[in-house]
């Protein structure tokens, strides 16, 4: 058994291209045996209160280590179809989220895919996979009401990867991501996960990420243990 660390990004919401809004995003990949490749997962979460609508493709960047370079990058596409709300509004009141017009808040989930055959030597301990937008300002967070922290509007996410002795998938998320809160009420945030092979899963917060290795310096009063 293998002890797997999930990384807790904690990002953000920031804007795409269009001005769209988005609240979060990460990414999953999947060893493919029969293809002898990995099929990646990238899901963005977009704030409804704004009608625009995000690209129809985007790039997920490769490289080996935080201090490497950009090795390489590749396509994932937009799956057809209408999105998925997953704001947490109570069932009865769904109709009225304003993904579908209605006036609560709520968020969208879009999910992209694509495949990636690693280059050469295809076996290390610290590939890392990772997609960043840093076209338009933040919802909230690094420029937006929260003020968290300073720096370049980035959102940026990661997963990594080694498969030095076997090739393996990542965890998987199995609950979405809780995007509200009831202000000077307690709040709960599950990021329970599951891995197919069994391992053992740990978690750690990390620094909130601009670029591989590079984090953003908190505002007086935040740090990684305490974001918000």
């Amino acid at each position: 058994m293998r002890k797997l660390l999930l990384i807790i990004l904690l990002v953000a919401a920031s804007q795409m291209a269009m001005a769209a809004r988005i609240a979060g995003a990460y990414i999953e990949y999947r060893w493919n045996a029969n293809a002898t490749r990995y099929d990646f997962t990238l899901y963005i979460y977009k704030d409804c209160a704004d009608n625009d609508r995000l690209n129809d493709f985007e790039n997920i960047r490769v490289r080996r280590g935080a201090t490497g370079t950009q090795i390489d990058e590749f396509r994932v596409d937009k799956l057809p179809g209408a999105p998925l709300d997953v704001g947490n509004i109570c069932p009865q009141q769904r109709a009225q989220s304003n993904c579908v017009g209605g006036s609560i808040p709520s968020v969208e989930k879009h999910t992209y895919k694509g495949s990636y055959r690693l280059p050469a030597p295809q076996r290390a301990d610290n590939w890392i996979f990772y997609w960043f937008n840093n076209q338009q300002p933040r919802t909230a967070g690094i420029n937006g009401s929260m003020a968290n922290a300073s720096g370049s509007d980035v959102i940026y996410v990661e997963s990594t990867l080694n498969n030095l002795d076997a090739e393996r998938s990542s965890p998987v998320f199995t609950t979405e991501p809780n995007f509200f809160a009831i202000p000077n009420q307690p709040s709960t945030i599950d990021n329970s996960a599951f891995d197919e092979y069994g391992n053992r899963i740990s978690y750690r917060h990390v620094p909130i990420r601009n670029a591989p290795g590079s984090n953003y310096t908190y505002n007086s009063g935040f740090t990684s243990a305490n974001p918000i």
